[in-house]
Order: structure tokens, then sequence, then C-alpha cells
């Protein structure tokens, strides 16, 4: 005779156990559930062994076609590149014969999250390349435990004036940097769904430096800085620049004038 594993469908399937991890914060009425929630059987936990044994904390998105959940993947082109849950419960994607099976799991899809705790691609969420983009797609459904005032999540709600050259760094997204003299601002390494903005008040030069071959723009998909040096155009120029997905595995730089009537040469 052979039992379900946790998250099985209807069957049976031989016994497991599991192991708990609390990876939300805060009152737990104040979370929501989808206790139907079926997860893929090609879900993987990357930094798992076996990799088919995904850890609570794994964040999930929805695969369109399927409306089955599987690892979230920032660049993935299925509907799983926006995040949709995050995994409450170990769960063993085999069934008692080892084959890998869809299975039925816990998951939160609001509330409080603790960063310490989750993982992206089955690696550590912060200082993951996937990051910023479940910051800013989550920003009214999930709230971290390093972010208590959603700052990191922001999207230009901050300002930060600066009367000189300026290394800009990854916390910085969602701020609108203000040159008030001459100024470059360089870009920190890319990472998807990291945005910034700059504008120049003064008449002065701005540049922004965005590494080698980092940027796309118009008529251009390999320019590595964007400067604003023509005579009567420097005050009021103003770009955007954020981290998006271009291929698969492809990051740039989308750079978006948004002043009319100023020059921003890319080279």
């Amino acid at each position: 005779m052979v039992y379900p594993t946790y998250g099985s469908l209807p069957g049976s399937y031989s016994a497991s156990e599991t192991s708990e991890k609390v990876v939300w914060f805060g009152r737990q009425e104040h979370n929501a559930y989808g206790e139907q929630a079926v997860i893929v059987s090609t879900a993987v936990d990357a930094g798992n062994t076996p990799t088919t044994s995904l850890r609570a904390g794994l964040t999930l998105g929805r695969i369109t076609t399927t409306n089955k959940l599987v690892q979230f993947d920032a660049s993935a082109t299925n509907g799983s590149q926006f995040i949709e849950a995050v995994l409450l419960r170990d769960i063993d994607m085999l069934n008692g014969s080892g084959v890998a099976e869809d299975k039925s799991s816990h998951v939160i899809l609001r509330g409080g999250l603790r960063v310490s705790d989750l993982l992206v691609l089955g690696a550590a969420f912060s200082g993951h390349a996937g990051e910023h983009v479940i910051r800013r797609q989550t920003l009214s459904r999930f709230w971290f435990d390093d972010d208590t005032d959603n700052a990191l999540q922001a999207t230009g709600q901050r300002t930060e004036r600066h009367a000189a050259s300026y290394a800009v760094l990854v916390t910085d997204s969602g701020k609108t940097m203000i040159a008030t003299a001459a100024a470059t601002f360089t870009l920190p390494t890319i990472k998807a769904g990291l945005v910034f903005e700059f504008l120049q008040t003064a008449d002065a030069n701005m540049i922004i430096d965005g590494g080698a071959t980092s940027i796309i723009a118009v008529n251009s998909v390999g320019g590595s800085s964007v400067t604003f040096s023509t005579s009567s155009q420097k005050i009021g120029a103003n770009a955007k620049f954020e981290a998006i997905y271009t291929g698969a595995a492809t990051l740039k730089w989308k750079y978006s004038l948004l002043s009319t009537g100023t020059t921003g040469t890319v080279a």
C-alpha cells in the first residue's frame, strides 16, 4: 500500500516528510493563501539537491497557458516572469515511483515576507538579478521585512540632488537624480527591474554612463553612455533608464528621453 506525498493530486503514492519554514511575518489574518494552487511537474529549485525538492520561500510565477505555478524567472516569456506567489512549505515534486508530477501546495498571495527566507530560482533573494523586478511587481501585494517604508519598492517617489559625479547604487532604484552642476552618473551593475531618472537643473553637461554596450535607444542597441551637452539644451534635460530583458537572459538599459527640445547623444 502506498500513500500520497504532501501536495499530491488525487491518487496513491509513497509517504514523505516535509519541514516547516515561516516565510511570512506579521498577523496571519493579513496574509492570503491559495490552498488549491497547482505547481507544475517541471518546477525546480535550482539551488537544492535534488532540484525536484522545492523549498519554502521559493518565488513562483504562473504559466499563462496552463494556469499552473512554476519557479519565477524574470527572463521567462511564458507568464512566469511575473511573480504570483511564494511557496509556504517544502514540497517534493516526485511521486512514489520517482516521477515528477503536478502537485497542490499552500502558497502566499499577499502579505509580509521575510527576505532572508526568500528564494529566486533557488538562490537567495537579496542580491539576485530578479530581486528588484519582484519588489516592483509586488508593491501593492507584498511587503518585505527589510523595507518597512516601501522605499526599495517605490518608483519615482524620491529625489536626490548631486553637485558632482555620482556612482548610482542599486538601492537608489526608483529615485530621480537631480544634477545641480556638471555630473556623470555611473549606473550600477545591471539587474532586472532597476529604474532611475535623471534631471539637469544647471547649464552644465550631464552624462549617464551605463557600461559597455548596455544601453538600448533609438537606432542603437549597444550604447554605453548618453550625454547631454548641446548648448541651450542642458537645463531641463530629463531621462529615464530602466533595466529590462530584451531577449532570453539579455539585460539592457532602456533609455527614454523624457524632455522635449533636448538632445541626448548615445555613444
